[in-house]
């Protein structure tokens, strides 16, 4: 992955997304939104300090004790707030905690999930765009903007039909900020706490924005 011109700063939060090389869909399939996710979780500590796939086949006394270090929150390199899988791109709204933490993030997930990808498909190449792009979020009010736009992805670019599945899409963490699902790669509170942890608030906001944003978004594709 090539080096950023600018530097991400700490205790800072960043809009983070990228798309396919090609627009492949590679996240149609549960199998390769799960892989993903399971990375992110993974290289999230800096306490993952071995290859993932050298993780997965480790035995399970060093997986057991892997997992209890990168459930650490001290040693996260990120905290991630929101998220959302697209079948050719992703978004991702987090907080860099460890001096180039994003980009240790990335560069672990993308090029872990390159080789998995590529090895399963039998391919070779970058599945990516070389350098991914990050937002600086400057205020609460474009955080939560930001957090309703990436939540409400899937419904504006018609991978779901209607709201009520946009309430159940799985390769999003809009369920942990409507309903009582957890989710271990996020933590929902930095941002509900700006409704007053009233998650029927949030989502209001979010559905109260739905058709705008879809209307936005049919305009960009006919541009």
């Amino acid at each position: 992955m090539p080096r950023r011109k600018e530097s991400l700063i700490n205790k800072n939060i960043y809009h983070v997304y990228n798309k396919t090389i090609d627009a492949i869909r590679i996240f149609k399939d549960k199998a390769e939104c799960e892989l993903f996710l399971e990375l992110m979780y993974y290289y999230r500590s800096s306490k993952s300090l071995l290859r993932f796939s050298r993780f997965k086949s480790a035995n399970s006394n060093i997986r057991k004790m892997i997992l209890n270090e990168i459930k650490l929150t001290r040693f996260y390199r990120v905290e991630v707030f929101s998220y959302t899988l697209m079948p050719n791109h992703f978004h991702f709204l987090m907080m860099q905690k460890l001096s180039n933490g994003i980009q240790e993030l990335m560069a672990n997930v993308l090029n872990s999930f390159t080789r998995i990808y590529n090895l399963k498909n039998k391919r070779s190449g970058p599945v990516f765009l070389p350098r991914f792009k990050s937002i600086r979020i400057k205020s609460d009010e474009q955080l939560i903007h930001t957090s309703r736009y990436i939540h409400l992805n899937p419904y504006s670019s018609n991978v779901v039909g209607s709201l009520d599945e946009l309430a159940k899409y799985p390769w999003s963490s809009f369920r942990a900020y409507i309903s009582s699902d957890k989710n271990k790669l996020v933590n929902p509170n930095y941002i509900l706490k700006l409704f007053n942890n009233n998650k029927s608030k949030y989502k209001k906001f979010v559905f109260n924005h739905a058709e705008y944003q879809k209307r936005l978004e049919l305009k960009k594709k006919k541009k």
